[in-house]
């Protein structure tokens, strides 16, 4: 069935094992870990695929399979969400990896509830391309991605040597690589993937940076992170709205602020921008002197809004992997196209 898609670039500009302030890996790159990833998960369960642990920051993040299309691959990852939100998408952490189980409903134990993510790996170009389905689900978890990567590279034994110390903790010794090389301490895994941006409605803003007058911020604050819900509840406070602290879900806020920006605080503010994938609320811009509309800094980014031809599951919450790749495939010409502008 066809459904809408936004399609959001990012640029590999490291992936492997680095050493302090080198800009080349001493050992690693994109296309060879992509094949590591696809062996390690290899028969096992979607449980056993976690990378790292849930902490204040974000929930944790399974990998439900690698598929291989004539060039290219499709990862899809299935990001934990809190389970206090009713009605909603659980996956069964005993399901195999190529296979996950899906289902809708009030949570279960033993189910892990959250939604499916999709990014397409491309390292012939060094590039990755995330696929929101706004109809199913707006936000993708590119952060989460990241960190599933980083995990990855930390802790696979193709790489990592590592041991037990005193109390039964495992520590990693080292990176070597493949296991017989030589064990090198003085290498850290990295992996940085920023978004991929178009040049010329920045190249505007950084020339009439004097002209800025206003800062704006649309953000959406999540009630379940710690940190955010603190902020969410003075909010609330100011605002006279505290029954709202009981509404499930992100809270969207807006804010502004007078402000013009020198050039170190003007890059500040475009490099932090963090827009999440398919979803247009969250933004920075700027209004400059004289203009009556905001020039958003998400309309810099490397993103194409299509139609896409693909098959879902029974549950409708999580697409068949070779349908959404032969697909992107039969387009990469045009998308790379629209993603450039």
């Amino acid at each position: 069935m066809m459904d809408k898609a936004c399609i959001t670039f990012y640029e590999v500009e490291r992936c492997g094992f680095y050493r302090r302030g080198a800009e080349k890996p001493e050992f690693g790159n994109f296309r060879e870990i992509v094949d590591e990833l696809r062996k390690w998960i290899d028969g096992k369960s979607l449980g056993e695929t976690k990378t790292f642990d849930e902490d204040a920051e974000s929930n944790c993040s399974y990998c439900c399979g690698i598929k291989k299309g004539e060039t290219t691959f499709l990862l899809t990852m299935w990001n934990e969400v809190p389970s206090n939100r009713g009605r909603i998408a659980m996956l069964d952490p005993k399901s195999e990896v190529g296979s996950p189980s899906v289902r809708m409903g009030e949570v279960r134990p033993g189910m892990i509830p959250g939604f499916a993510s999709y990014y397409w790996l491309l390292p012939a170009d060094g590039r990755i391309a995330s696929i929101a389905f706004p109809r199913v689900h707006r936000q993708v978890g590119h952060h989460q991605m990241s960190k599933y990567v980083l995990g990855f590279l930390s802790l696979y034994p193709g790489y990592a040597r590592t041991a037990e110390d005193t109390d039964g903790n495992l520590v990693t010794k080292g990176y070597s690589d493949g296991e017989e090389g030589p064990l090198l301490d003085n290498v850290r895994p990295i992996f940085q993937a920023p978004r991929l941006r178009r040049l010329g409605q920045l190249d505007h803003i950084r020339k009439h940076r004097n002209e800025i007058r206003k800062v704006i911020r649309k953000t959406s604050l999540t009630p379940e992170n710690r940190q955010e819900r603190s902020l969410l509840d003075r909010l609330f406070e100011k605002a006279g709205v505290a029954e709202a602290r009981m509404s499930p879900g992100p809270v969207r806020i807006r804010y502004e602020v007078d402000h013009t920006p020198n050039r170190r605080e003007l890059e500040a503010l475009i490099e932090e921008c963090h827009h999440p994938d398919g979803d247009t609320w969250e933004d920075t811009g700027v209004r400059l002197s004289g203009e009556s509309s905001v020039r958003w800094f998400s309309k810099s980014l490397a993103r194409a809004n299509v139609d896409l031809d693909v098959r879902w599951g029974a549950d409708d919450e999580v697409v068949e992997p070779g349908s959404l790749v032969a697909e992107l495939e039969g387009a990469k010409a045009r998308l790379a196209r629209l993603a450039e502008g």
